[in-house]
């Protein structure tokens, strides 16, 4: 089976719900890939999402996002908005519209919608 190079999937889910989100697309096992985070925020977040012996598909990213969003927040409330900046939202303003990897560079990139 060939291996697609890049995938999107366009949802519109509120953030705070992705924490219970369940569609399929899929992370390459044994795999790591760069997940970046910039909206609504002065300095990006990175995080790294290791994918283990199974891979990971779409609803355990989703997950993912909604508990690295949460942790963002917190953390930006925690510094007084020194550590990301995140300006004009709340996190419940904030939809996730879409997710876009690309498995060659190994990076996801996230389409937010407020």
């Amino acid at each position: 089976m060939k291996t697609k190079i890049r995938e999107t999937l366009h949802v519109y889910i509120p953030v705070r719900r992705l924490i219970s989100c369940k569609k399929d697309i899929f992370l390459l096992p044994n795999k790591e890939y760069k997940l970046i985070i910039d909206y609504p925020l002065s300095k990006k977040a990175v995080f790294s999402i290791k994918t283990g012996k199974f891979g990971i598909g779409s609803n355990e990213l989703m997950g993912r996002i909604g508990t690295f969003y949460e942790w963002i927040y917190q953390e930006d409330a925690r510094t007084d908005g020194e550590k990301f900046g995140i300006w004009g939202h709340e996190l419940s303003d904030l939809e996730l519209g879409s997710i876009e990897i690309n498995h060659k560079t190994k990076k996801i990139r996230l389409g937010i919608d407020s």
